[in-house]
């Protein structure tokens, strides 16, 4: 599914008088669940730095940890070097402490029962 169908769906809802919270910075495009459980966190994230808790994109100072996630995901394999470039902060990239999984998404979870 794709991020203006969520968003769609969550529009059409709250019409019908259904209660809706904002859409935070954390919803980030969706991606297929192809990768399993690790989709979406970090340390599945081709701009992570394995071993240093660090996003090539966010800060020197922004710890980020493997089990994070932003809007910002890119599947594919860490990188075993670099250094953060400051690009983003944590706030503009959405990043959470928490899984962001498709299964865990409300958006998801309302488009298959409209599906």
């Amino acid at each position: 599914m794709n991020v203006a169908r969520a968003l769609n769906i969550a529009r059409e809802t709250k019409a019908k008088g259904a209660v809706s919270r904002k859409v935070g910075r954390d919803a980030f495009l969706c991606v297929g669940p192809k990768h399993g459980k690790t989709t979406g966190q970090c340390k599945a994230c081709f701009l992570w730095i394995v071993g240093r808790d660090r996003c090539i994109i966010h800060g020197a100072n922004d710890e980020i940890r493997g089990s994070a996630s932003c809007g910002l995901y890119v599947q594919g394999a860490p990188r075993r070097g670099g250094e953060p470039m400051g690009l983003v902060t944590p706030r503009e990239s959405g990043l959470v402490s928490r899984q962001v999984r498709c299964e865990n998404c409300r958006f998801a979870k309302m488009a298959l029962r409209f599906a």
